[in-house]
């Protein structure tokens, strides 16, 4: 009887618990698929002001259940809102990298997904956003050593998932193998012509071309260390000059053209 009745007792929790998740789970579906929506929004002041009431609701929802579309979106969510909005405040900009780090690096060493001998779907995914996180950490805090401990992470990392699909996320994780071998230095494993040539390959495909970052990085990376003016001056017009009503990339266009402005407007510094 006793045991019934634990049973009966025990029921209700589980089931609550059950319930909490599958809530937890669909609503994370519906994030997932909303994201896209953000990838095409223009109004940067709007997004700014929204973005982060949905990360803290990604982080109440993470604590109930931590599942991978919600470690995907927070960590891209996290490093894509410092990339995009503070590059100037130091300590804000590098408080959103690393909690966006934090929360995939615990996912990927938990699973061990470097491990895995085929990398693919949500995995692929979380890797590719703690890469592109650590990427952007260490091109915002060059001078820190800390930052710099991620280099040869983020290189092997790059070099693992642009073996497996060099064109995911419109050439992303090609941008960001170019742009480590623009930036070390030959010694150390840099490769300006492969940079150029990974570089080159990214902005004249199909899907790289809709994205303005990879041209950003051709100019900030590649262009700079070299000295090459006149390519410099060719993709930061590039940039400014793009102009697309429907762009499905509209975001991340809009934040390049804001970072190219500058990036102009230091040219005599760098050349």
């Amino acid at each position: 009887m006793y045991k019934k009745l634990g049973i009966i007792f025990v029921f209700p929790f589980i089931y609550g618990c059950s319930i909490e998740k599958i809530a937890v789970k669909k609503t994370s579906e519906i994030i997932d698929k909303g994201i896209f929506e953000i990838y095409s929004e223009k109004n940067i002041d709007y997004l700014k002001n929204s973005l982060p009431a949905n990360l803290k609701l990604m982080e109440i929802l993470y604590k109930e259940e931590p599942n991978p579309i919600l470690v995907k979106n927070l960590t891209m969510g996290f490093c894509g809102y410092a990339f995009a909005f503070y590059d100037e405040k130091n300590s804000e900009r590098n408080d959103f990298y690393l909690r966006g780090i934090r929360y995939s690096d615990k996912h990927i060493e938990r699973y061990k997904l470097k491990d895995k001998k085929r990398i693919e779907g949500i995995d692929f995914d979380i890797l590719f956003w703690n890469l592109f996180c650590k990427s952007a950490y260490i091109d915002s805090n060059r001078d820190d050593l800390n930052a710099l401990d991620y280099l040869n992470e983020i290189e092997e990392t790059a070099q693992k998932l642009y073996s497996i699909n060099p064109d995911y996320f419109y050439g992303s994780i090609s941008t960001i193998l170019a742009s480590i071998y623009s930036l070390k230095p030959k010694f150390a494993g840099g490769n300006p012509d492969k940079s150029k040539e990974i570089f080159e390959n990214v902005i004249n495909s199909a899907e790289g071309k809709k994205l303005l970052i990879n041209h950003l990085f051709y100019a900030k990376t590649y262009a700079i260390t070299v000295l090459d003016e006149e390519l410099f001056d060719r993709l930061i017009n590039y940039i400014l000059e793009h102009k697309n009503p429907d762009d499905e990339l509209g975001f991340f266009n809009e934040i390049a053209k804001i970072k190219a402005k500058k990036l102009k407007e230091m040219k005599n510094e760098i050349f």
